[in-house]
């Protein structure tokens, strides 16, 4: 018995939802595939609106039982897209078009390190003494020469850092033409070798791309019971940058990008210190945080930014950008630019003075995304607008519910699919929705009886849970139930 394969042409649509032009931009997308539609990814193509084939990868994520036929793929793809347009992609399983990508992506391991090539950018890593990049070059030029740079953690017990670990690694966790990435593991480590939390930091390469994506994840594995813990006062990112002598700072705020000169011997930050209110501080580097007179202050929670919490140091033919995502949902949240090159990302900054318990089996990951050469500032607020709004390619709601069979027997949400029974569906569906609604509204912030406090905006709920605090409690996380 002969089997023929189905030919299926999957309907893709991508919107682009932060009102920011999207240029090259990194997009990672799972699509479902109903059994028997496809056993390999060799004759997979993704194509344009015209029908021209995109450079994509494809990576198997799970497979149908019985016929091992694919269930799940991943696809791997750089687009652009204007701000608040639509574009609609066609994925091909049998078209067996697909193209590579322009640029190739070049890994090299040697004893406990990792050489990445892009095309304009080599970074190396290394796992021993870990400082987040082991250097940095872009078209040839150095831009980061590690020179104490990592991560740094100062607890109630001491400070401990990464570049402290000799028993970090690296490995190439997975590679393709499109995306490598490339792990590192170890522990933050005091000048003794004690041990504080474990670190796992996983960096995302792009063919081509001057861009790095960085999932930092710290995981608190010290204790033997439940109340053992850390208290952590400051967590931070700090790294080394080779600037001419005269640099300019440029920060994302809730508006316009602001650029100010920053000489050596000075400091440029911006610092969320509650919810709904930063400020932009510019001093000498020693007291950047002590002399708290703001050139500017701006909004988080009231206007809901999608451009505050990245920075950058700029000169004529260069330049480095690093932000993170959620900047001011996390807060307290701070970037300083200082004159001498170096950058530090203040996770969870000293300056918000409060300190926080991390007890033991709690961990929490950051997503950072660095951007190397010289960009307008214009360019870097639409790359880190995007970071809080990715790039996402849907099928409908047809395909996903009825046609794929990948989560089962859904019905999806049309009429004519349940006859007389719709009305209490449809009533159903918008009590959910009412509930959802006062939901997502009691995260910005409510008081009961004068003594609960509701917001769900900090280091801890970030903005996807409403959380009930005791209002006069000094550090309300501690005793929170959401």
């Amino acid at each position: 018995m002969q089997v023929v394969a189905l030919s299926l042409v999957i309907m893709l649509t991508m919107s682009e939802r932060s009102g920011h032009d999207r240029i090259d931009e990194p997009v990672r997308m799972g699509i479902p595939l109903p059994k028997g539609a496809a056993r390999m990814v060799d004759a997979m193509t993704l194509m344009d609106e015209a029908g021209n084939p995109i450079p994509c990868q494809f990576t198997v994520a799970g497979r149908w039982p019985g016929d091992e036929s694919i269930k799940w793929v991943h696809l791997d793809f750089l687009t652009s897209i204007k701000a608040n347009q639509v574009r609609k992609l066609k994925l091909s399983l049998d078209a067996g078009k697909n193209p590579p990508a322009e640029a190739k992506l070049v890994v090299k391991e040697t004893d406990n390190a990792v050489t990445i090539s892009t095309g304009p950018l080599t970074v190396r890593l290394r796992g021993e003494r870990f400082s987040l990049f082991d250097s940095v070059l872009l078209d040839g030029k150095e831009l980061i020469k590690d020179a104490g740079g990592g991560i740094v953690l100062e607890t109630d017990t001491g400070v401990y850092k990464s570049a402290l670990d000799p028993d970090g690694k690296v490995v190439v966790e997975s590679q393709g033409p499109i995306r490598t990435v490339v792990r590192c593991t170890g522990a933050l480590k005091d000048a003794s070798g004690r041990k504080a939390f474990d670190y796992d930091t996983r960096f995302y390469f792009y063919a081509g791309q001057p861009r790095v994506n960085v999932a930092f994840t710290y995981i608190n594995r010290t204790g033997n019971r439940p109340a053992d813990k850390h208290v952590m006062r400051d967590l931070s990112i700090m790294v080394p940058v080779n600037v001419p002598e005269n640099v300019t700072g440029i920060l994302g705020t809730d508006k316009e990008p602001k650029s100010v000169a920053v000489p050596v011997g000075e400091a440029l930050g911006i610092f969320q210190h509650v919810s709904d209110r930063f400020g932009m501080i510019k001093a000498d580097a020693d007291t950047l945080w002590i002399w708290r007179r703001p050139l500017l202050e701006g909004n988080g929670k009231s206007t809901k930014p999608l451009t505050t919490g990245w920075g950058a140091l700029s000169w004529p033919g260069g330049g480095m950008a690093a932000g993170w995502r959620w900047f001011w949902q996390t807060f307290p949240s701070i970037i300083e630019l200082h004159g001498d090159g170096t950058i530090r990302l203040g996770l969870y900054p000293r300056e918000g003075e409060t300190a926080l318990p991390v007890y033991m089996g709690q961990a929490k990951t950051h997503y950072l995304t660095f951007v190397f050469g010289e960009e307008k500032p214009e360019r870097l607020n639409d790359i880190y607008a995007g970071v809080q709004k990715p790039l996402r390619a849907f099928p409908d709601s047809k395909y996903l519910c009825q046609d794929s069979s990948a989560f089962g027997k859904l019905g999806g949400s049309d009429p004519a699919f349940y006859g007389d029974v719709w009305p209490r569906l449809a009533n159903y569906d918008k009590v959910v929705r009412g509930y959802m609604e006062g939901h997502i509204n009691r995260i910005d912030g409510a008081l009961y009886h004068d003594k609960y406090w509701i917001e769900g905006y900090g280091y801890r709920p970030w903005g996807d849970a409403v959380l009930w605090v005791y209002r006069e409690e000094p550090y309300p996380w501690n005793v929170s139930w959401s």
